[in-house]
């Protein structure tokens, strides 16, 4: 029987907006997203540029540039003998270079492999060789400072640079030659476009597989933003690594919504503070490292009003943080910023829940971490993965959209995460009134001290409250004659010391005994990795040294 329907199906795109498609992902996916946006936004500007680009000889790049740009180098590309599928290493410098040359990949038919510049040239390689990625881009300064020799690489055969370097094929050359651009190869919504990389912090780094539709299933939403009213978001500044699921969703969020992205290569927090005063963007997203920056770096004294909305994600926000910069920005008039903080990682291909904290007194719930983005489901967990009531705190899980297809050559990482379609996060949670989900700390950083379980999230929000602290993490510290203790590594407030013993006192006063930390160290930063995570690794050598 006819489907009565079908001919209202039909013709329904002759109806809706084209943005409108674009957040319904109609025929969309990484491969012609910047040919859609092109043809939806047209001489908008994309991307402003505050620093050189190979990529773009001009200031102002509009969303016509960007395809223009992503297509000559995808059919250069073509042309270089890229097979559909295979795996390709990303290693030009941060910034729009590097997020054109994944999209240029991947409208290729290739499957982009991102490697953070940043990294140590024995990280880099091993992340190429995990890959199994015989094709590797980069620029001349990435192959100077970050690949090194060809030799160390034998199993790269297409060695390509965004501009000439030495031994390897100059591919905006060839780009800029291009005279007939071919059409985005049509991959499906499940086809793998990308494997990213985890940071590899407690172990060998995973490859996750990512999908068309994990990447943009919570991303294409972003077209729908109004345009014209008050609330309208125009400009942003970013100035996040794009190897980062973090640095790549955002961009591609902000491209979706129209918004003109002031994108940076690296973050440096006063030039962050300059361009906001000087370019009066809408918003800013970073993570809690780069707005801790921000702070010391005078934000308070800087005119931030033009900021609607502080966007974080990555790591945990303390509230007071969140607080202070919510009070520097301005919706409209008197009223203060919105913040808004995502939860997400890599196997998640970005956020799967979120908060947003209204401006004002109102304070959320401690722990709060946010609602499910609609289709995500989530649950809680105990050790045997029985599903767990609400209130109770169990390892979450996460089932939608961009769950990983699994880790990329490694089938029994695969199975350890990945149960009917469920993702066991590592994450300690519970779950409250009406879905809500509160964070209690990372699975594998939870001390065990005389029975009780010590989250390091709940003892570094008291400790950030002591009036000479800044910063702080707390760790477990490996003890000869009780296998761990509890540590603490503070950072002092500018123009403040802390005396050995201080600390130690003020948490006989303010914390249990079982949460007390046993060892202090101060230090003058936090170690952090390319992501801007603590780098706990190192914090626990900072202990050694000190003992």
């Amino acid at each position: 029987m006819p489907n009565p329907l079908a001919p209202l199906r039909r013709a329904l795109p002759a109806f809706l907006p084209r943005r409108v498609l674009l957040a319904l992902r109609r025929n969309l996916t990484i491969g012609n997203l910047t040919e859609r946006l092109g043809s939806v936004y047209g001489d908008r500007v994309a991307f402003r540029l505050d620093e050189k680009s190979a990529l773009s000889r001009k200031k102002e790049m509009t969303f016509a540039d960007v395809d223009r740009v992503v297509t000559r180098l995808a059919t250069a590309l073509a042309k270089e003998g890229l097979p559909l599928g295979e795996l390709v290493a990303v290693v030009p410098s941060n910034g729009i270079d590097f997020l054109l040359t994944f999209l240029a990949v991947v409208r290729a038919g290739g499957v982009a492999v991102p490697v953070n510049p940043v990294l140590k040239r024995e990280e880099v390689r091993t992340l190429i060789e995990l890959s199994g990625a015989t094709t590797l881009i980069g620029d001349p300064r990435t192959f100077k400072s970050t690949v090194g020799a060809r030799s160390k690489l034998p199993e790269i055969e297409r060695w390509l640079s965004i501009g000439p370097s030495e031994g390897t094929v100059d591919l905006l050359a060839r780009a800029r030659k291009v005279r007939a651009p071919m059409p985005a190869v049509g991959a499906p919504g499940d086809a793998v476009v990308a494997v990213m990389y985890t940071s590899g912090t407690t172990g060998r780094p995973k490859g996750a597989r990512l999908t068309n539709n994990g990447l943009l299933a919570m991303l294409s939403p972003a077209a729908l933003q109004p345009t014209g009213l008050p609330l309208t978001l125009r400009t942003a500044v970013t100035a996040l690594p794009v190897a980062h699921i973090m640095g790549l969703s955002a961009s591609i969020a902000l491209m979706l919504g129209g918004i003109t992205n002031q994108m940076l290569g690296h973050f440096e927090a006063k030039r962050v503070l300059d361009l906001i005063e000087d370019e009066k963007p809408d918003v800013f997203v970073g993570v809690p490292a780069m707005y801790k920056a921000l702070l010391d770096a005078g934000a308070e004294g800087r005119d931030l009003t033009s900021i609607k909305v502080w966007a974080s994600g990555a790591d945990v926000m303390p509230r007071d943080l969140a607080k202070r910069f919510q009070k520097m920005g301005r919706i409209g008039g008197p009223v203060p910023a919105l913040l808004l903080e995502g939860y997400g990682m890599v196997e998640l291909a970005g956020a799967a829940m979120a908060k947003v904290v209204p401006p004002g007194p109102i304070d959320m719930p401690k722990n709060f971490a946010g609602m499910p983005i609609f289709p995500y489901r989530v649950k809680v967990v105990d050790k045997k993965g029985n599903d767990l009531p609400r209130g109770r705190v169990g390892e979450l899980c996460v089932k939608g959209p961009g769950v990983l297809e699994g880790y990329h050559q490694d089938a029994r990482a695969t199975d350890a995460v990945l149960e009917g379609g469920w993702l066991r996060t590592g994450d300690l949670a519970r779950i409250g009134p009406l879905g809500a989900v509160f964070f209690e700390g990372r699975q594998k950083d939870v001390i065990k001290v005389g029975g009780y379980s010590v989250f390091p999230v709940e003892v570094e929000e008291e400790i950030r409250k002591h009036p000479k602290v800044s910063d702080v993490a707390v760790l477990a510290i490996p003890d000869e004659t009780k296998g761990h203790v509890v540590g603490a590594a503070v950072v002092p407030k500018k123009g403040k010391k802390i005396a050995g013993g201080e600390m130690a006192k003020w948490a006989k006063e303010e914390l249990a005994a079982y949460r007390r930390p046993k060892r202090w160290v101060v230090v003058e930063e936090l170690p952090r990795g390319s992501t801007r995570k603590v780098d706990k690794k190192a914090l626990v050598k900072e202990f050694e040294e000190a003992s």
